[in-house]
């Protein structure tokens, strides 16, 4: 983790988020995209991206457990699922 903030650490909560060895690049528009600069810092760090681990062009995907959707974010709704589904608690044992 110290390794990855320290890589992108100019890039961070600019255009990138780094957990762990998961690298989220977000931009507003196609025109100020930029994977290319985060591909470039990992090359020369010599650290590999695989491709099948890649998505690109995303407007909605699931992050650490949550949706990024257009800009907004959600829970993701299976993590809450079964905290929705709990009874109501119906005397004072159960609460």
């Amino acid at each position: 983790m110290r390794v990855m903030n320290d890589m992108f650490r100019p890039f961070l909560d600019n255009f990138v988020l780094v957990y762990l060895d998961d690298i989220l690049v977000y931009s507003r528009t196609w025109d100020e995209c930029h994977v290319k600069k985060v591909l470039d810092v990992l090359k020369k760090e010599k650290l590999y991206v695989k491709l099948s681990k890649c998505e690109f062009g995303k407007s909605s995907l699931v992050y650490l457990g949550h949706i990024v959707d257009n800009g907004k974010l959600k829970i993701d709704p299976s993590k809450v699922d079964a905290i929705m589904k709990w009874l109501e608690p119906t005397n004072i044992i159960e609460v």
